[in-house]
């Protein structure tokens, strides 16, 4: 029977608790940060095996024990532990749980020592994991390692450009270097290992063995000289002499080849990539007018599957979507085995060409997988995809791989499309044909509004638009991704010519502009130009 289930030995568990810093029946005194804590022999020698052993060396003898070196906050933890088995960290700093791990070990309470490594995996996040890992590789902690690498893997990138990467230790950076696969790109990785040694001069002797665990031949010659050179962190002679080491040691097998920097197109017929799933093997190779990569959506397990023969750093993909909307996903990988995510548009409309950029990296081979098709026949079809690396790619959050474009992308050479709306004069796309002066689009007040698809999700903060000058008008504009869900960003009453709009950044694939009212017996919203960016 439990204590839980036996009500008085739950209240001998409450009153034994009670006689925690109580003076009542106290017969020893710990001295701890200048403060003086009652606490009792028994108890304390039942609970801990260090005091056991001191209090049955010398049984009645010792009235103080001397703890001034110790910590108080944690001690206080420690010491509420023996007397209830209860720990609470919610309030406590997490220097203070560290404070506290390491009593449990040096007064051997692995149960304690236990609640607290549990409770700093809890609390791990991108501010302190760094602390956390030096910490747990400090005092061999493997189950807390584990931990930190997880977390870290799954947020490489983001750990490695935060500031407080270049607090790491050199146990713990050369531990993450050598014995786990970071998913943030070699540039990213060797970016970081520079600013670490930027902030660690101290640590120069370890500088050659770090820079060793680097695959410094998938990082292109140029980029390397630039980040070393003018800072002279490591001797000429002896990097150059780390990355010719390198080049003549690569072992040319699938899963560790030279990675190439592609000049142009990874995917030209020259280059030699196969369609493993979802079209001909030689899509790419052997070209055909008309032919399409493509997999049914209702099976989850389908994909269109691509290798490109060698791995290349590429960090833009362009991808031109068959037949209307559809949404998707693209993992990719270096050796088929280890695989990410770089685009999820499953939760956005997508259509025609998509212009994706993402965190550059080596990639061999890459998975498409439609998740929703408007098609009738429920097929994510491509007809053209191609592979770049290029040296000005546009802004994008590196979370979501959304671009933040700073030029207008309501644009029909952009692929943008009016899809609901009359155009003047038999024009097409006439709002966003990049003209102010060569028609209009424009909507009946009370029937359907103007919308315009863009072909992708953008992060977008600004619209400027340009109304017909001879009329005062009345009209709202809300966006959405889904063409279901809609938010109303910007309303404005007896207005007209330009209209600037401004409003919270967020992700944007259509725009619906709705005519309330139209002065002068206007019967319609008229519009010359649209353009839509983000301005910060």
């Amino acid at each position: 029977m439990s204590a839980f289930e036996n009500p008085e030995a739950a209240t001998i568990l409450d009153e034994i608790g009670n006689l925690y810093l109580n003076k009542n029946f106290s017969d020893v005194t710990l001295l701890v940060g200048g403060e003086k804590l009652p606490a009792h022999r028994t108890i304390l020698g039942q609970r801990c095996p260090v005091f056991k052993a001191m209090f049955l060396q010398e049984p009645n003898e010792i009235e103080n024990v001397d703890l001034s070196e110790t910590p108080l906050e944690a001690f206080k933890v420690f010491l509420k532990f023996i007397y209830t088995g209860i720990v609470q960290f919610n309030a406590v700093k997490i220097n203070i749980v560290f404070e506290t791990l390491q009593l449990a070990r040096t007064y051997e309470m692995p149960k304690l020592g236990l609640r607290c490594g549990q409770h700093l995996m809890t609390v791990c996040d991108i501010e302190n994991v760094t602390e956390l890992v030096n910490e747990a590789v400090e005092n061999s902690d493997a189950a807390l390692i584990a931990h930190c690498l997880d977390y870290i893997g799954v947020h490489s990138t983001q750990f490695i450009e935060h500031e407080t990467f270049k607090k790491l230790s050199v146990k713990s950076l050369s531990l993450i270097l050598t014995d786990f696969a970071l998913e943030a790109s070699h540039k990213v990785i060797f970016n970081g290992l520079v600013d670490w040694m930027k902030a660690n001069p101290s640590e120069s002797a370890h500088f050659s063995e770090l820079l060793k665990n680097i695959k410094l031949n998938a990082i292109a010659l140029d980029d390397l000289v630039t980040a070393m050179r003018p800072l002279k962190l490591i001797d000429a002679n002896d990097f150059m002499d780390i990355v010719y080491e390198q080049a003549k040691g690569v072992a040319r097998t699938e899963s560790d080849e030279v990675v190439e920097f592609p000049i142009d197109n990874a995917l030209a017929p020259h280059c030699g990539a196969v369609v493993v799933n979802g079209g001909c093997s030689k899509f790419f190779t052997v070209p055909i007018v008309g032919a399409t990569l493509k997999h049914h959506v209702s099976n989850a397990t389908e994909s269109i599957a691509i290798d490109l023969a060698r791995p290349y750093m590429l960090n833009y993909l362009e991808m031109e979507l068959a037949h209307g909307d559809q949404s998707y996903w693209i993992a990719v990988s270096e050796n088929n085995v280890n695989w990410i995510r770089i685009i999820d548009y499953s939760n956005y409309v997508c259509r025609s060409v998509q212009r994706l950029y993402f965190q550059e990296r080596p990639i061999r081979h890459i998975y498409i997988h439609g998740t929703a098709s408007a098609s009738a026949n429920g097929m994510f079809e491509i007809s053209r995809f191609e592979a770049y690396y290029t040296r000005n790619p546009l802004n994008f959050h590196p979370q979501t791989g959304i671009v933040i474009p700073s030029d207008n992308v309501a644009l029909a050479s952009k692929n943008a499309v009016v899809i609901q709306g009359s155009n003047s004069c038999g024009a097409s796309n006439a709002m966003i044909n990049g003209s102010t002066t060569s028609g209009y689009t424009f909507q009946h007040i009370g029937n359907s509004p103007i919308i315009v698809q863009l072909p992708q999700p953008y992060l977008l903060d600004s619209m400027n638009l340009l109304l017909m000058s001879n009329i005062s008008y009345s009209f709202k504009i809300e966006v959405s991704t889904d063409k279901v869900t809609w938010i109303q960003i910007f309303e404005e009453e007896n207005v007209t010519s330009w209209r600037q709009v401004k409003f919270f950044k967020q992700a944007v694939v259509f725009i619906k502009i709705t005519g309330i009212y139209g002065l002068y017996c206007s019967t319609s919203l008229q519009c010359a130009y649209l353009e839509t960016f983000a301005e910060n």
